[in-house]
């Protein structure tokens, strides 16, 4: 029997026996003392704890509503009650649902802020059902309007929020939830989580950079609350890395690994490492992952690693391996294009891009390369921290191969500039530039 209900029944029973102290004696046939009703009520309830026995189960609730019928003020038996009642309703919604609803209206107000509310049972039973979204969300929403105290009937709202991407309303839940109850890791993480979708969903990750670190906040409570959960520790590494902060992600990181050493948390190591510029120890976690996983992106990071000690010709075998993939990106095709021209220097040389646009700015670069357009082209029209990143990047890939080291040069140092922390366009800017490429530039 757990330490609640212990301490729920010896309050009941004390006031119980000062109820049979003080009422007519029992006669032969008639009910059993309050007492009796409630030792048998308890010992039922902890058969049904101890062996799952259902039968022992509904045998409490029948013992537990005679005794509510005797004591029906006594706010300890309440609930008690509505504890068994919940259970049940939890096996079997359509049938005990009816009474759980309506002995929770009619618990005391002082009680009834501390019990789960029932329609967050009615959700349990939808999701079984495989309802759909929208049935489910009405369904927490009246959950939380019958107890608004329930930091589990907001969370779970969250989530369902947060899934079907209506990223405001899912952020408004999890505060409340958090708000409840603040001490809570996994509602802490629920924030932060949240904030880092806006961010993802912004058009630019960076603008506003206030939801990454809005997160980190969040983040980095979950991690001060639950310091053994890996998953804590690598979203916030990738917090970390995405604002620069890469010391914080290394360290993270590595807290990670050591809790869990599961493919995603060897990737965020990688890429704490990989941003550091520590490449021998990128690339030992790299090899821990496979050539094909996260859709070519190993081969990529090794792609910089070998580019960072001018390995120019294995940085092209690795972005090769990409290059069949139907996935590939037309930036990865790109970078791979300067890599090829790093390799075989023709004089005269273009570059022809081959990729189906997903957006007006893929339409920009494919137009800047394959129509040739004005040099100024692709920085004039960027719009954002983003596309100036990639903007000031390509522009520098086409001045290179055009022969204008020096103006390639001034172009990548503007992408380290705008601090796009997260892009692949930084991090081969950081590696063009303190290489043999450039050493002469300028001179």
């Amino acid at each position: 029997m757990n330490i609640f209900t212990v301490k729920v029944l010896l309050a009941t029973m004390a006031l119980a026996l000062l109820y049979a102290c003080t009422a007519p004696g029992s006669r032969e046939g008639e009910a059993l003392p309050i007492t009796e009703t409630l030792r048998l009520a308890s010992n039922a309830y902890q058969r049904w704890e101890q062996h799952n026995n259902v039968n022992a189960l509904r045998e409490a609730q029948l013992y537990y509503r005679r005794a509510v019928s005797v004591l029906p003020d006594n706010v300890n038996l309440q609930k008690v009650y509505y504890r068994c009642l919940y259970q049940l309703a939890i096996l079997d919604w359509p049938n005990w649902h009816n009474e759980l609803e309506s002995h929770f209206n009619n618990v005391n107000p002082l009680i009834k802020s501390s019990l789960s509310p029932p329609r967050l049972l009615y959700y349990n039973y939808l999701y079984r059902q495989r309802a759909s979204v929208t049935e489910q969300i009405d369904a927490l929403k009246a959950a939380v309007k019958e107890q608004p105290h329930s930091s589990r009937a907001w969370y779970v709202l969250s989530t369902k929020y947060e899934r079907s991407k209506q990223w405001h309303l899912a952020l408004y839940a999890a505060k409340r939830a958090y708000d409840i109850y603040s001490d809570s890791p996994v509602l802490a993480f629920q924030v932060g989580d949240i904030y880092d979708g806006l961010a993802v969903e912004q058009v630019c990750i960076y603008e506003p950079v206030e939801y990454s670190k809005k997160s980190v906040q969040f983040m980095t409570k979950a991690v001060a609350l639950k310091a053994d959960e890996y998953r804590y520790q690598s979203s916030l590494a990738v917090l970390y890395n995405r604002l620069g902060l890469y010391p914080l992600a290394l360290q993270v990181a590595k807290k990670a690994v050591a809790l869990n050493a599961e493919p995603w948390a060897i990737e965020v190591l990688g890429q704490a490492y990989l941003n550091m510029g520590q490449y021998d120890k990128a690339e030992q976690q790299l090899q821990r992952l496979g050539d094909d996983y996260a859709g070519g992106w190993v081969n990529t990071a090794r792609a910089i690693v070998a580019a960072s000690d001018n390995q120019w010709q294995q940085a092209q075998q690795l972005l090769a391996r990409n290059a069949a993939s139907p996935n590939i990106t037309i930036y990865s095709r790109l970078v791979g294009n300067w890599v090829d021209a790093i390799n075989d220097p023709k004089p005269g040389r273009k570059i022809t891009v081959w990729s189906k646009p997903q957006n007006p700015w893929e339409s920009a670069l494919i137009a800047y390369f394959n129509q040739h357009t004005d040099r100024s082209y692709l920085v004039d029209r960027s719009s954002d921290v983003c596309e100036a990143t990639e903007a000031h990047f390509y522009t520098a890939m086409r001045l290179w191969i055009e022969g204008e080291t020096a103006a390639s040069q001034q172009h990548l140092q503007e992408v380290l500039k705008l601090n796009a922390f997260a892009f692949n366009e930084y991090l081969w800017a950081k590696v063009l530039l303190g290489s043999e490429l450039f050493e002469h530039a300028g001179r």
